[in-house]
C-alpha cells in the first residue's frame, strides 16, 4: 500500500477518474450536523489560509482500468467523498456563472465528454440504495420533494453555500 498526499480536489478532479462505492459499504449515512461541521471546517481553514486534513481516504485500482479510465473502489472515505461532491453540487447549482457552473461538472462531477456508452457519466457510483438519486443530483433532475439523506444533505450544503458567499 501506497500513502500520497493530496488535496481532495486534486483527487476527485479529473477528466478520467471513477470512484465506486463497492456493494458491501454502508449507504450514505452522515448526518445535517456531519456536514455542516465538515463545511465551517472547510471554511475556517479557507478563510485562514491554512489546509484542513479530511482524514484518510483508502481505495484500489479496480479491474476495469484503460486508456479512458481509471477506475477507484473506494474502501474508506466514501462518507467525505459524497458530500463534498452533494457541496460542489450545491456551489454548481447555486452560482449565475455559466462557465463555473460547466467547470465544476466537468472537473469533478460528470465524464461527460470522454464516456460516449454513459457508463461512468457520473464521476462517483454509489451503492445501490443510494445511486438513483445520487445521478439525478449530478443531472440536474433532482426532485424538490425527494427523501434521504443525500437530497437532505445536498439541501443543507445548498443553505450552507448561500449565507456564506
Amino acid at each position: 500500500m501506497k500513502a500520497t498526499e493530496t488535496t481532495i480536489l486534486k483527487f476527485i478532479g479529473g477528466e478520467d477518474k471513477v470512484f465506486i462505492i463497492p456493494p458491501f459499504q454502508r449507504n450514505y449515512a452522515w448526518t445535517t450536523e456531519q456536514c455542516e461541521e465538515l463545511f465551517e471546517d472547510i471554511l475556517t481553514a479557507v478563510k485562514d489560509n491554512k489546509n484542513h486534513y479530511l482524514g484518510n481516504i483508502v481505495y484500489y485500482e479496480g479491474e476495469n482500468n484503460g486508456a479512458s479510465f481509471s477506475e477507484n473502489i473506494l474502501i474508506d472515505g466514501q462518507q467525505r467523498v459524497t458530500t463534498i461532491l452533494l457541496l460542489l453540487c450545491a456551489i454548481r447549482d447555486v452560482v449565475s456563472d455559466e462557465e463555473t457552473k460547466k467547470k465544476i461538472n466537468r472537473k469533478y462531477l460528470k465524464n461527460e465528454d470522454v464516456d460516449p456508452n454513459n457508463l461512468y457519466r457520473v464521476r462517483l457510483k454509489q451503492t445501490d440504495y443510494d445511486n438513483g438519486i445520487f445521478e439525478k443530483l449530478i443531472n440536474e433532475t433532482l426532485d424538490p420533494n425527494e427523501k434521504g439523506k443525500i437530497a437532505e444533505n445536498y439541501g443543507s450544503s445548498r443553505n450552507f453555500w448561500k449565507t456564506e458567499r
